[in-house]
């Protein structure tokens, strides 16, 4: 089997999140890189389903396949990733995802590190990226014991339902001040009032 499971972190809480957001990361270990080259051009190997901010996700990994809906020929010598939506949960699943190479330490390698805009995955369903050229990633330190590794940081923002703050209705009296007035100008004790 080409994806194993994870090392670390199916899942788990992952560096700091905006208020609203949950994270979490997903490691996929690729054993066996040479023979998924061998597969069918086009076609995506799945990792098994994890959970980040209460959603089912799984990683799609296409060591030969156009990127995303762009049916481009270039795109066949990369490497392309997809982060995809598997639950059908009727609550709109706004992400943002942040696919690595890791070196052999399990380091992020920043030149192989791409983070998505927020992206609807209600509406969109998943989310590519041609992260590397197989020939690049062949002649790199990376790929080590024909295996290599990934980390998918995701992000799933949580709506922020505030209630607005309500303003107490207090209860004014009628004025009086007509009476007070009318009482002072028919009043001739002390003042004399001029206009």
């Amino acid at each position: 089997m080409p994806a194993s499971p994870p090392a670390a972190g199916d899942g788990s809480p992952s560096r700091s999140a905006p208020a609203g957001a949950a994270c979490g990361y997903h490691l996929l270990k690729i054993v066996g890189y040479s023979r998924t080259k061998s597969g069918p051009s086009g076609k995506g190997i799945k990792s098994r389903p994890f959970t980040v901010g209460g959603r089912t996700w799984f990683v799609e990994y296409c060591p030969s396949c156009p990127y995303g809906p762009v049916q481009d020929k270039y795109y066949f010598s990369f490497i392309s990733l997809a982060l995809v939506l598997v639950d059908t949960v009727a609550e709109d699943a706004k992400a943002r995802v942040t696919i690595s190479l890791l070196d052999q330490d399990g380091n992020l390698v920043p030149s192989y590190s791409q983070t998505s805009e927020i992206v609807n995955f209600s509406t969109e369903g998943r989310w590519w990226y041609p992260l590397i050229e197989r020939g690049v990633l062949e002649k790199s330190e990376y790929l080590k014991d024909d295996s290599f590794t990934l980390r998918f940081d995701v992000t799933v923002m949580k709506d922020i339902h505030t209630e607005p703050e309500e303003t107490p209705f207090i209860v004014v009296p009628p004025s009086d001040m007509h009476q007070h007035f009318g009482n002072l100008l028919s009043s001739t004790e002390g003042t004399t009032p001029v206009f």
